[in-house]
């Protein structure tokens, strides 16, 4: 078995899928507008519904503020992803029989401590216990040249809000208990927040992939950007397509301007008939 030390970070994600870990990362400037513009909030998730045998909702998650240009930066947020993958594999030992949550302080070893979930673990022990997951993710799926988390900080330094994942929710529809043999993938989101020097109302495109390679990761999250940057692009000022629509952007994008007075105008009809209708 490779070294873990000299695992890229998708090659550690695609481990934690290999025993049922669903991973996300989230960079966006929501909640740190006050700091420099080059900054952006970075979270990794690792989440699993199916915990010894049952059903149980477990998330464990990393947080830090990276400075987008700063040549560490897709370092740290590689770091990030480790420090989630040691979580997530002293949770699977330490809360065999019992469901971990996550606390606010950290232990010597630097990672956030955990502590036994009550009320789910409860919840646990009233089941038959017989749900084992297996994934479908075929042998050799993640080795190759690794250029995710720099393509998502690229995203992030155009001024998009990037979030992906890799999940289990490919294939047909399944139950809960309907968890043999799952079908794994990675969906990508990203959200314009200013074209044109105007705000834009948040709405998430996606863009998904059967393909778990990280060459093809890759090329999804960078070809994905420059798609949507030419769109708008060709909606915008100077583009082939300037003037077809009234706020200069793609159709079915809404400036933040009118996205509020589209929900006041709502709310507005809502009180209308509301105030009609005769007191019971």
């Amino acid at each position: 078995m490779a070294d873990m030390a000299r695992l890229t970070p998708w090659e550690t994600r695609i481990g934690l899928a290999r025993t049922g870990w669903q991973t996300e990362i989230r960079l966006t400037r929501s909640g740190i507008s006050s700091t420099p513009t080059g900054n952006v909030a970075a979270g990794v998730w690792a989440r699993r519904m199916h915990w010894a045998g049952g059903i149980a909702d477990i998330c464990l998650h990393e947080h830090a503020i990276l400075a987008i240009d700063a040549p560490e930066a897709a370092g740290r947020l590689g770091d990030l992803v480790q420090r989630v993958e040691r979580l997530c594999r002293k949770a699977e030992r330490d809360f065999s029989q019992t469901v971990p949550c996550q606390l606010m302080e950290r232990a010597e070893d630097g990672l956030l401590r955990l502590s036994e979930n009550k009320f789910q673990t409860q919840h646990l022990l009233t089941q038959d216990r017989n749900l084992t997951p297996s994934e479908a993710i075929p042998p050799g799926v993640e080795a190759g040249p690794d250029a995710h988390l720099l393509a998502l900080l690229i995203a992030a330094r155009d001024g998009l809000e990037a979030e992906d994942s890799v999940n289990p929710h490919f294939g047909r529809s399944r139950y809960a208990r309907d968890c043999e043999n799952r079908e794994w993938g990675f969906k990508l989101r990203l959200a314009v927040r200013e074209a044109a020097g105007v705000k834009v109302s948040y709405r998430p495109q996606e863009f998904t992939t059967r393909l778990l390679s990280p060459g093809i990761v890759s090329a999804l999250i960078s070809g994905s950007k420059a798609s949507l940057a030419d769109l708008l692009r060709a909606y915008g000022p100077e583009g082939n397509l300037a003037g077809e629509t009234s706020n200069g952007l793609p159709p079915g994008f809404e400036t933040l301007e009118e996205m509020i007075a589209n929900r006041e105008a709502g709310h507005a009809v809502c009180r209308a008939e509301l105030a009609e209708e005769p007191d019971p």
